[in-house]
């Protein structure tokens, strides 16, 4: 079927070519140059600081990046205007949270050999690049940890929200998260899938993301959720590029977890991937671009690792994430959610994917593929039982691809433009 063979190209050698020629034609050959569109967003930045500072103290502010920013070795400027500082791993911000005061860091992921399909030969072709790695590198035994600024909490207005999702403990609150998923219920240890990344135009306080996630508990009272793969998000990061991330909250998004290193709870071992730092986009016909993500569970310590490209960067410690560390996630979901807060009381312009319909298909519409679910034995098995959820399918939709073969692998077309005739 068309979507089955125009996913054929992930399997070859050539995506891999591509994303190494153009990787600078997408950051550093555009009409606006890294360095000016740094100094556009230093300047939109302080014109917010200086219509929202009045909202937190100038102690408050100082106290927190304080808080988050932790000294390193070693300082990397990257083009696109992200500090990166390389910060001892065991000097790292989760372990100021009191449950991982006593952790010992444990640097081996899980043991994932299965005899069927092996989680490190899923994909042949899947480095992962990033744009301040143009700058440099941390050295051995630190961590990339892109540092938050001043401007970084104004625009989250204070402390208490900043870096987290808007919570959903609530029917009104939750109906502002509109998705275009596939998932499964069941009892699992980790999941995978090879996500298409673009960048999506997104309104203000908003965001657009295309993630997995791993879940257990009830939802609105202690759910546990484990999630990575890249978004858009002006209000965190202050522009519109695509970044990588990973997230947690252990209470069902109510005042528990966040992006990144931006509290104290993801524990990273890696030194070449930075959370919260851009990376190259597709473009509409163009040249495509994906990342690879999995999340697993450590059969020894209940520990939940993130895979990002042919890395385990890091991993959600058992201490903050307990349904999930004692028990297996029972729901896993893959696909995109945009953040709606309706502006001018019509649905939002912000965009999901690359901001077309699934049935626009490849080198148009954003996809996943290679989706696996990791089961007891830590077997990668292609799930044949996905349902889908999409709230408002006129707005963001979603659409199986057809695999005939069982071993095959799962793929789908996902995504929309938000505001249209068809979504007032």
């Amino acid at each position: 079927m068309a979507y089955q063979y125009e996913l054929a190209y992930v399997k070859s050698i050539g995506a891999l070519l591509l994303m190494c020629i153009v990787i600078d034609l997408l950051f550093l050959s555009k009409a606006v140059t890294p360095m000016q569109q740094r100094k556009e967003h230093s300047v939109k930045d302080q014109l917010y600081a200086s219509k929202h500072s009045s909202q937190m103290s100038a102690s408050e502010i100082h106290n927190h990046l304080q808080a988050l920013n932790k000294p390193g070795v070693k300082t990397i400027l990257s083009p696109d205007g992200d500090t990166i500082v390389c910060v001892p791993i065991d000097q790292q911000l989760a372990f100021d949270n009191p449950l991982l005061r006593n952790h010992k860091i444990r640097k081996q992921p899980p043991s994932l050999a299965g005899a069927g399909v092996s989680f490190t030969n899923v994909k042949a072709s899947n480095q992962f690049q990033q744009l301040w790695q143009l700058a440099g590198n941390c050295p051995e035994e630190t961590i990339p940890v892109r540092q938050a600024k001043k401007e970084d909490l104004l625009r989250a207005g204070s402390v208490a929200p900043f870096a987290r999702k808007p919570p959903e403990n609530n029917e009104t609150l939750a109906q502002k998260h509109e998705h275009a998923i596939a998932y499964t219920g069941g009892q699992y240890y980790g999941a995978q899938a090879s996500i298409n990344v673009w960048k999506p135009e997104v309104q203000k306080n908003e965001y657009s993301l295309s993630q997995v996630w791993a879940q257990a508990g009830t939802r609105q009272i202690d759910l546990n959720s484990v999630e990575a793969g890249w978004h858009v998000d002006p209000a965190l990061y202050g522009d519109d590029n695509p970044r990588v991330f990973a997230y947690w909250t252990n209470d069902s998004y109510n005042t528990q977890g966040c992006f990144n290193h931006f509290c104290a709870g993801f524990i990273q071992v890696n030194n070449n991937v930075t959370l919260g730092a851009a990376i190259p986009y597709s473009t509409y016909n163009g040249a495509q671009h994906e990342i690879t993500i999995a999340i697993a569970k450590s059969d020894k310590w209940g520990d939940w690792w993130v895979k990002i490209g042919d890395d385990f960067i890091g991993y959600f410690p058992a201490e903050i994430i307990p349904r999930l560390a004692t028990g297996t996630a029972t729901t896993l979901m893959w696909g995109g959610e945009v953040y709606n807060t309706r502006p001018s009381g019509k649905h939002t312009k912000t965009q999901m994917g690359s901001g077309v319909v699934p049935y626009k298909g490849y080198r148009h519409a954003s996809y996943f593929t290679y989706i696996f679910y990791l089961n007891a034995t830590y077997y990668l098995i292609t799930p044949s039982n996905l349902e889908l959820i999409q709230e408002f399918p006129n707005c963001y939709s979603i659409g199986l691809s057809p695999v005939s073969d069982p071993n095959e692998e799962k793929s789908f077309y996902y995504g929309g433009p938000g505001l249209n005739s068809q979504c007032p």
